[in-house]
């Protein structure tokens, strides 16, 4: 599961791309300075330079996720549970990613 951030259309846009992996966390950030990349996503996640703390129900507001399915959701649920297990979610709750810059 990885949160894209990028532009189209001269936009700065951020979507869920491959949704059904929930063996993998991260935020890609294709050619957008991270100062934009924070401020379209500063609703949902703080991004550092290597990190993003997501808040997991910002993610679900994202296009390409899929609350709506109660399969899905309950993936999604116990992918940020296994986070917690393994000391992945802040004290806020949100689920540390590593951003990858593109």
């Amino acid at each position: 599961m990885e949160i894209v951030v990028k532009t189209d259309s001269g936009i700065a846009v951020a979507s869920l791309d491959d949704p059904d992996d929930f063996e993998h966390f991260e935020v890609r950030i294709v050619e957008i300075e991270l100062s934009v990349a924070q401020t379209l996503l500063k609703t949902i996640a703080v991004l550092e330079s290597d990190h993003a703390f997501v808040e997991p129900a910002g993610l679900l507001l994202l296009e390409g996720a899929r609350p709506e399915n109660s399969q899905w959701l309950s993936q999604f649920r116990e992918m940020a549970e296994y986070a917690r297990t393994r000391g992945w979610v802040d004290e806020k709750g949100r689920i540390r990613a590593h951003i990858v810059w593109k």
